[in-house]
């Protein structure tokens, strides 16, 4: 097996595409930073969400800092961490 090496230059000058849209290799790197760095949060939203706990539901998402809530509140089908239905559970 061969070793792979990728430079910072290469890993932010990246992109992913699809049929629609060209996104920059960095967002998901920075997606996936924020979701190390708020495992925590997420955890609990999501046993709140299946306990249909909203307080706790809130409780959990305000402590994740409004950049990192910007970067994983994105649609399920672009790769979210939450799903459609722990989305809307806040809205029923």
């Amino acid at each position: 097996m061969t070793d792979i090496t990728v430079s910072e230059e290469d890993l932010y000058g990246a992109t992913v595409s699809d049929d629609r849209q060209t996104i920059p290799l960095e967002f998901f790197v920075d997606y996936l930073d924020a979701v190390k760095r708020n495992w925590d949060s997420i955890s609990e939203f999501k046993l709140a969400c299946l306990e249909e706990d909203k307080d706790a539901a809130r409780s959990a998402l305000s402590d994740i800092p409004q950049p990192d809530e910007l970067l994983l509140w994105r649609a399920p089908t672009k790769g979210s961490v939450f799903t459609t239905k722990e989305r809307g559970f806040l809205k029923s």
